[in-house]
């Protein structure tokens, strides 16, 4: 593995989680990124450390990384963006980005407390779209970034299991068993967990490098908006757990960003960048499709019904080790007694199946292969492939 090591130089109030999720990257893609001072230019005064990493060329698909072309190569922004901790490569992508409590420091030392997210660790494998979108509604960006027993309990989990041992796949017309099905959810834990990794670098790269200049005015408005229109219980419950309206997570995750990515178009300084998205028709436009989204979430448009409540990855790893203990105690007792080998092994199958209390198991047919990133539950408790009511399509047309 290369890349970060631990003990690597890093921001105090941060080492304790993104230190291990740097350490799982590398375990998982096999290069780390690097842990790299930042020195901005343009921020007189600054006294904290500054730290930014450099992602190695390490996922299955970059676009999940910004690319430069989104704003004038020419103007003053390159170098704006570049001053925050933001860097590309040869092809354009951001391979480089501020640490999330850089980026909030670098906010600070500029004086910019009137733009952009803030970047907020959850100390978590997953938040809740419900949670995320109260800490949207805030002006905060939130970060789920696992602690690190997160990532040892599974990895052990998949080493007690054998999760990359060949022989833990059973051959065609082999009797599939407890464990080959155990095996294969974590497994699916494992392909679940790289998608996760990609999250926090698709975060920095992408969504709080986009909204960087974002006036938190709006954000102020447009969250007082949802909360007056949907409710502060409704908002309570979001914060508490509940699954959050497709059409209000589409505006945040979508249509404010390609509203921004207008307005990088048009823009040729940061100073730029908030008189145009604060103009009235254009600021306008984007109101008037939070309406929109209001009235799709009122109707549920977009959404598709969670049933039980969504579990994180390490409530499932969790159920998924007391699993193992079943299926360890069961062969042992089938060894004792062969004869009742396969009423046992069939009744603690179907305690798999999700009659226990835990997470519904749905285990792969026999001799599948595992697909990638096969879960439990889908993060939202939402059945992958399953067709929504589509939400209304949107347009722009900025002036500058």
């Amino acid at each position: 593995m290369m890349g970060y090591r631990p003990g690597t130089a890093m921001r105090d109030d941060e080492k304790s989680l993104l230190g291990p999720w740097c350490e799982a990257f590398g375990r998982v893609f096999g290069v780390a990124p690097a842990v790299v001072p930042h020195r901005p230019e343009r921020a007189a005064g600054v006294t904290e450390d500054l730290w930014s990493l450099s992602f190695p060329p390490a996922f299955r698909h970059m676009e999940i990384l910004s690319r430069a072309g989104f704003f004038q190569p020419t103007s003053a922004m390159p170098g704006f963006l570049r001053d925050m901790g933001w860097g590309w490569d040869a092809r354009g992508w951001t391979v480089t980005v501020p640490t999330p409590s850089t980026l909030n420091a670098m906010y600070a030392a500029r004086g910019m407390d009137r733009v952009g997210f803030r970047a907020v660790y959850e100390p978590t494998d997953h938040v809740t779209s419900g949670r995320w979108l109260t800490r949207v509604l805030q002006g905060d960006w939130p970060l789920p970034v696992a602690p690190a027993g997160f990532y040892t309990g599974l990895w052990d989990l998949a080493r007690a299991v054998g999760a990359d041992d060949p022989a833990a796949q059973p051959v065609p017309g082999e009797r599939v068993t407890p464990r080959h099905e155990l095996v294969q959810c974590v497994r699916g834990e494992l392909g679940l967990l790289r998608s996760d990794l990609e999250h926090l670098a698709h975060d920095l790269a992408n969504h709080l490098l986009v909204y960087v200049l974002v006036p938190r005015g709006f954000l102020a408005e447009a969250g007082e908006r949802v909360v007056t229109a949907m409710g502060a219980g409704q908002v309570a419950r979001w914060d508490a757990g509940d699954h959050a309206p497709e059409a209000l997570q589409h505006f945040y995750d979508n249509d404010l960003m390609r509203f921004a990515y207008d307005v990088w178009k048009l823009a040729s300084t940061p100073e730029d960048f908030v008189q145009v998205f604060d103009t009235a028709p254009n600021r306008g436009q984007l109101l008037d499709v939070l309406s929109l989204r209001l009235d799709e979430a009122r109707q549920g448009l977009g959404d598709t019904a969670p049933g039980a409540t969504p579990r994180s990855s390490a409530d499932r790893v969790g159920y998924l080790a007391r699993m193992l203990a079943d299926v360890e105690t069961a062969e042992a007792r089938a060894a004792e007694a062969k004869s009742g080998r396969g009423g046992v092994l069939r009744g603690l199958a179907g305690t798999l199946g999700g009659r226990r209390d835990g997470p519904t198991v749905s285990a792969p047919p026999s001799g599948a292969a595992p697909p990638s990133g096969a879960a439990l539950v889908s993060p939202d408790g939402v059945k992958r492939g399953q067709e929504k009511p589509a939400l209304a399509p949107v347009n722009f047309v900025l002036v500058g």
